[in-house]
C-alpha cells in the first residue's frame, strides 16, 4: 500500500513529460546508469517533506536528452525491497513456455 501511495503522490506532484522519483527509487535507478536531476524536496501528502529526482536529466545540448536514456527496459522492475526482478511479461512468457524462454 505504501509504494502505491508514493507512486500516485510522485504523479500528481511531478513535473510535465518528466518522471518524478522518490529518494528510494532513484538510488536504485541511478546504480543502473539513469541519470537524474534533482528537484528538491516536495511536500507529500501522509510523508511530509521528501526529497525527489527528475527524469530524465536535462543536458546543454539543446535540451535534447542523451539517447541512451531515451528508453528503459521492460524487463526490468524494482521490487518493494528494492532490489531488481524480472518483468510480469517475462514471468508469464516463463509459465507458459514451461521456463524454456
Amino acid at each position: 500500500g505504501d509504494t502505491v501511495n508514493i507512486a500516485s503522490r510522485m504523479d500528481t506532484t511531478g513535473v510535465e513529460c518528466r518522471i518524478q522519483a522518490s529518494e528510494e527509487s532513484y538510488r536504485v535507478l541511478v546504480e543502473m546508469g539513469y541519470d537524474f536531476d534533482y528537484r528538491g524536496t516536495v511536500n507529500v501528502k501522509g510523508k511530509g517533506q521528501m526529497k525527489t529526482y527528475l527524469y530524465p536529466k536535462c543536458t546543454d545540448n539543446g535540451g535534447l536528452v542523451p539517447h541512451h536514456q531515451l528508453s528503459i527496459s521492460p524487463d526490468i522492475r524494482v521490487q518493494v525491497d528494492g532490489s531488481i526482478g524480472r518483468s510480469p511479461t517475462d514471468e508469464i512468457s516463463s509459465l507458459v513456455t514451461g521456463g524454456k524462454g
